[in-house]
């Protein structure tokens, strides 16, 4: 079993963006002793029955979006006037689009 981190450099810090985790067969056994149903596989190739193992992905949607949000911020300067602007990459933002005052 392990479990690994995926952290991202924010302006405030490096925080963990999304962890991994191996969790064995740990969680399906809980579910059939709980159920009473077995949650076993059988393999007609091997002719074996077997609980399967879980990876757990844990990824939280805001943590996400700050991070885009984060990534594409910029700064420029115009005639000597500071200007501060999101920079998304086109993967993210495929539609130019401007909104003026």
């Amino acid at each position: 079993r392990a479990c690994t981190d995926i952290t991202f450099r924010f302006p405030f810090g490096t925080q963990e963006l999304m962890g991994i985790a191996a969790r064995g067969n740990y969680d399906l056994t809980q579910h059939s002793e709980g159920s009473g149903k077995s949650l076993e596989y059988y393999d007609d190739a091997t002719k074996e029955k077997y609980l399967p193992h879980v990876i757990e992905p844990s990824l939280g949607v805001d943590r996400l979006i700050l991070a885009l949000i984060c990534s594409a911020y910029a700064e420029d300067e115009i005639s000597g006037e500071k200007r501060n602007f999101l920079k998304f990459d086109p993967k993210i933002a495929p539609v130019k689009a401007v909104v003026l005052p």
